[in-house]
């Protein structure tokens, strides 16, 4: 079971289609056929439904996807961690939540790399839910849940306000709204999971909209009778510049969202790790100070 076999299994689980997955993969649609013969001899169970609609996983196939996706991020990062031998001094692996990343990661890795150019850094984007259960792939990771392996340590980091927002040539709902009158504009939802203990999202009619990824909402607000609750940090930039706007809520008190820096319990022992865990408390220090 080779990395390249598991690569072929993955592109033609996400596509479901033998020629678009050999187009993907810049090999033939025989060669996909034949990984993928091979890979289901091995198992010794189908990993595929040949249907006229296209592949689609079978049972087996859904249990393997999760374990084919690490041993084949597992294998890039070890390509990658040897390639930087030579090269850089250290690493360090970091992930993020996307939201937090536009908001505050970036400028602190930023900061943190044009003061430190022998320490090359590993940055992956994506949700806490998929960060923290292969956290300890990870040197660092900044998350919107708290992470309890042993092996790290769980810090709060920034809290967030959350607001409603529109586009600023909007008119409606200027001076507030109440919670009743949610279900009658057009609500992009984000999935901010901290809402569901004061809003009743189930009594809402069906969004217009749904993304999971805050900035990437702002797109849909301009110009625009939409709206959003959306973090306040992830679109400061928009509030101060007068694009956006805030709608006050009238009846209810909107939670704030908590936010968390988990890393390595040893990393006293890493001078660049320990610098960056410090970098970033001092980024929340000054920025609430």
């Amino acid at each position: 079971m080779n990395t390249e076999t598991l690569n072929t299994f993955l592109t033609l689980a996400n596509n479901n289609s033998f020629t678009k997955t050999a187009k993907t993969l810049f090999i033939s649609q025989s060669t996909v056929s034949d990984r993928i013969q091979n890979l289901e001899s091995e198992i010794g169970r189908p990993l595929f439904h040949r249907t006229a609609a296209g592949a689609v996983l079978t049972a087996a196939g859904y249990t393997l996807l999760p374990y084919a996706q690490q041993l084949v991020e597992l294998s890039k990062q070890a390509i990658e961690q040897s390639a930087l031998v030579g090269h850089f001094n250290e690493s360090i692996s970091i992930a993020t939540a996307e939201n937090l990343f536009d908001t505050a990661v970036a400028y602190i890795l930023s900061d943190f790399a044009s003061k430190q150019p022998g320490c090359a850094l590993n940055i992956e984007l994506g949700h806490s839910e998929e960060i923290l259960p292969h956290i300890r792939n990870y040197d660092i990771a900044f998350t919107y849940f708290p992470c309890f392996d042993n092996r790290y340590i769980c810090e709060e980091f920034l809290l967030d306000e959350i607001i409603l927002i529109t586009d600023s040539h909007n008119t409606d709902y200027q001076s507030g709204i109440h919670s009743s009158q949610l279900s009658d504009i057009q609500l992009i939802n984000v999935e901010l999971l901290q809402l569901s203990d004061v809003i009743q999202y189930s009594t809402l009619r069906i969004f217009p909209l749904q993304i999971n990824i805050i900035s990437k909402a702002i797109a849909f607000l301009e110009n625009s009778n939409r709206y959003c609750f959306t973090l306040k940090q992830a679109v400061l930039k928009q509030l101060q510049d007068g694009s956006l706007i805030e709608i006050p809520l009238l009846d209810i008190v909107l939670p704030r969202s908590q936010t968390y820096i988990v890393y390595r319990k040893d990393y006293q022992e890493d001078d660049y790790l320990r610098e960056l865990v410090q970098k970033a408390k001092k980024y929340v220090i000054d920025k609430f100070s």
